[in-house]
């Protein structure tokens, strides 16, 4: 085998093993083919035109998926997976895809914020809600942000040995210790028309939205949510149910 042939494979080999970029917190990538003016690998961290935006690895209640925006479609889902290493794979194979020219060129959003910023402020469709944990004390429970979609969605507590069934069946039931600071129905996000909201359910303590209290203790129960990033806190100030709920937009201005 001539020398320029062993030379062009071993550059090619370098291409492949590190077109993957790394996936630091709050950090977007935009990927090129990888024959790009900017490097061999094709990554560059700055905004530019894309026709493809993939967004994290979220949880659903039958298993994981990940969310693409593709030029000219709206938001598609990829197949739910079962494992979450499945899901990790099948995103990664794409990025990887996109960063050798396989396919179209892409911006990676590697939190849910990210995504949603991104399809909002170019005005591009995106029909979903997204609910996370915004501390690492509740990451422990809510592992990845779940899609909501447009049904009403309940979160509360698992009840302790001898406490009944709540009114209703919770959506995101999460474990709690005494004193409490989640009621086992505590709050519900839900559609109306095309604005969300959310509605306390009653709850002991009350609901603390993008700054305003909530519940039977305050002026009002039922709260709009704006477009982009919405704080809840379930349980009042202090409580360590703290919530990030990421809306589609535009909707109301913040």
């Amino acid at each position: 085998m001539d020398t320029n042939r062993k030379s062009r494979r071993r550059v090619d080999r370098g291409r492949d093993a590190g077109a993957v970029p790394s996936a630091a917190p709050y950090r977007r990538w935009i990927i090129r083919p990888k024959f790009h003016l900017h490097g061999s690998l094709g990554i560059i961290p700055k905004d530019a035109d894309m026709t493809v935006v993939i967004g994290p690895v979220l949880k659903r209640p039958d298993g994981y998926e990940f969310d693409t925006w593709t030029a000219g479609k709206e938001v598609a889902r990829r197949c739910r997976y079962r494992r979450i290493e499945d899901a990790h794979y099948a995103r990664k194979a794409d990025i990887k895809a996109s960063a050798q020219g396989r396919a179209r060129a892409a911006i990676v959003c590697q939190t849910v914020d990210e995504f949603i910023v991104k399809l909002t402020e170019d005005g591009y469709p995106i029909n979903d809600v997204y609910l996370a944990a915004k501390t690492p004390w509740l990451q422990r429970q809510l592992h990845n942000p779940l899609g909501l979609g447009d049904r009403p969605f309940v979160v509360g507590r698992r009840p302790v040995a001898g406490e009944g069934l709540p009114p209703r069946q919770p959506d995101l039931m999460l474990d709690d210790t005494e004193p409490f600071r989640l009621s086992r129905n505590h709050f519900m996000i839900e559609q109306r028309h095309e604005t969300y909201h959310v509605r306390d359910l009653r709850s002991t303590l009350g609901t603390i939205v993008n700054g305003q209290p909530i519940g039977d203790h305050f002026c009002t129960d039922d709260v709009l949510l704006r477009a982009g990033e919405n704080e809840v806190i379930a349980g009042g100030a202090g409580s360590p149910f703290v919530f990030s709920v990421s809306i589609p937009g535009p909707l109301v201005s913040a």
